[in-house]
């Protein structure tokens, strides 16, 4: 039990790095941003969900450009399966954001 809890934690300070590093990026903000403000405008997220997805689309965008591409490698460095990335990045262009693009401008 607590090696799951020194887990979540390193995942969380990797995640932390991670986000610092996004915060410099326009390009994915802008992009991310607009997918949130539409489903805001919707109303299918509130204000802690939208930001959560918001900043979980970032990192998994920016991680993605990290490893050129790579899904099985940014898969192992997000610490989720592969499997699991395949439905992350299906919701973020469900959400109206283009990975190919976002991808063309790494």
């Amino acid at each position: 039990m607590v090696s799951a809890a020194v887990k979540v934690d390193a995942e969380s300070t990797t995640a932390d790095s991670h986000a610092v590093e996004l915060a410099s990026q326009p390009a994915v903000s802008d992009a991310v941003g607009t997918a949130g403000a539409m489903a805001n405008q919707q109303g299918s997220l509130g204000t802690l969900e939208g930001d959560l997805r918001q900043q979980e689309f970032r990192l998994i965008i920016q991680t993605l450009r990290q490893e050129r591409g790579r899904r099985n490698r940014a898969a192992e460095q997000l610490g989720i399966s592969p499997r699991t990335l395949r439905y992350k990045l299906a919701q973020i262009r469900e959400a109206g954001i283009d990975l190919d693009s976002e991808m063309a401008l790494a």
